[in-house]
C-alpha cells in the first residue's frame, strides 16, 4: 500500500511562561555562581558571623525604649522630707493621749523625779550658803566678804561639780522617759519601775556626757552652735536604748536622721521646747505633765522618721 504524503508539521503554540512569584515559576539563577537553597526547607539564612571578640546578645534579650531609664539604686540618698505619718500635730496628739492612758505611771514617776530634784537642788544650795555664812563677815557696807579663800576655792569647784551631776542626773531622767515611751510606741503595758531600769547605764551616762559637752561647748560659742548640736544630738539616747547602739554609733544615727528630715525634725525640737518652757513657768509643778508629754510625742516621731510601725 502506498502511504499518504508527508506533509510539514503545523507549529505548535507555545505555553506562557509563568512570572516570577506564581506557581511554576523557575528562580533566577543566583550571582556569582551560588548554589540556592534547596526548595521547601523554610530555614532563614545564616547570620552573619560574630567579629572576634564580640559576644551576640542574650536571647530574647532587646534595649529599652528610649527614654527609658532604670530607677535608681535602693538607698542612694535620702529625702528631706519626712516620711509618710510624720506628722508633729499627730505626734503630739498621740503623747497627748497615751499620756492620760498612761497617767498612773508616767505622773507617779514624773512626780517622783521633779520632786527628787528639787531635794537635791535644795539641800547642796543650803549646805553651800551655810558654810558661805560661816566662814563669811559682815563688811562696813552692809555687804558680805568671805575670810577664807579655801572655802571660796572649794565653793568654786562644789558648783562646778554639782552643776555636772545635775546634768547627768537630768540625762538619768531624760532615759527613763524615754524607755517608757518607747514601750508605750511598740504597744507594751508601762509600769513605774520601767522608768527606773536602767540595765545600759554605762552607755547611757557616756551618750549623756559627751552629748552634754558638744552641746555645752556650743552653747559657750555664742548660743548657736548649742542649738545647732541640740537639734542633731536630739536623738542619741533613743539609739542607744532602743538599738541598744554603742555611742559613737548613735551619735551617727542620730545626726543622719535629724540631717535626712530636718523640717520635722526642727519642728519637733521646737514643740518639746515649748512644752518643757510653759511646764517650768508654772513653778515647775507643769513639768509634771509636760516632762512625759514631750518624751512621748520625741518617741512617736523617732520611730515614724525610721519608718517603724506605731501601736495605736
Amino acid at each position: 500500500m502506498s502511504q499518504p504524503p508527508t506533509g510539514p508539521t503545523p507549529p505548535q503554540p507555545e505555553e506562557p511562561t509563568p512570572a516570577a512569584g506564581q506557581p511554576g515559576a523557575v528562580p533566577p539563577p543566583p550571582p556569582g555562581g551560588a548554589v540556592p537553597p534547596p526548595p521547601g526547607t523554610g530555614f532563614p539564612p545564616p547570620a552573619a558571623p560574630t567579629p572576634p571578640g564580640a559576644y551576640p546578645p542574650p536571647p530574647g534579650a532587646y534595649p529599652p525604649p528610649a527614654g527609658a531609664y532604670p530607677p535608681p539604686a535602693a538607698g542612694y540618698g535620702q529625702p528631706l522630707v519626712a516620711p509618710q505619718g510624720a506628722d508633729i500635730g499627730q505626734a503630739f496628739s498621740y503623747g497627748w493621749t497615751k499620756l492620760w492612758q498612761n497617767a498612773g505611771a508616767f505622773i507617779v514617776a514624773s512626780l517622783i523625779y521633779v520632786v527628787g530634784f528639787a531635794v537635791i537642788v535644795g539641800v547642796f544650795w543650803t549646805v553651800l550658803f551655810a558654810g558661805a555664812m560661816a566662814t563669811s563677815q559682815l563688811n562696813s557696807d552692809g555687804t558680805y566678804s568671805s575670810t577664807s579663800a579655801g572655802f571660796s576655792a572649794v565653793g568654786s569647784l562644789s558648783s562646778g561639780l554639782f552643776i555636772l551631776v545635775i546634768v547627768l542626773l537630768g540625762y538619768l531622767v531624760q532615759a527613763g522617759f524615754i524607755r517608757g515611751a518607747l514601750e508605750v510606741t511598740y504597744g507594751r503595758p508601762v509600769a513605774i519601775g520601767d522608768f527606773f531600769k536602767f540595765t545600759d547605764f554605762g552607755r547611757i551616762v557616756v551618750a549623756a556626757l559627751v552629748t552634754g559637752i558638744i552641746v555645752g561647748i556650743g552653747s559657750a560659742l555664742c548660743y548657736l552652735p548649742g542649738i545647732v548640736a541640740a537639734f542633731f544630738l536630739q536623738f542619741v539616747l533613743f539609739f542607744v536604748i532602743d538599738k541598744g547602739m554603742a555611742v559613737g554609733d548613735a551619735l551617727k544615727a542620730s545626726f543622719n536622721l535629724a540631717k535626712n528630715n530636718v523640717g520635722p525634725a526642727v519642728l519637733l525640737l521646737l514643740v518639746v521646747y515649748v512644752i518643757q518652757a510653759i511646764g517650768s513657768a508654772l513653778c515647775g509643778i507643769g513639768l509634771i505633765v509636760a516632762l512625759p508629754l514631750g518624751y512621748l510625742v520625741s518617741a512617736y516621731m523617732y520611730r515614724k522618721l525610721l519608718n517603724e510601725p506605731v501601736a495605736p
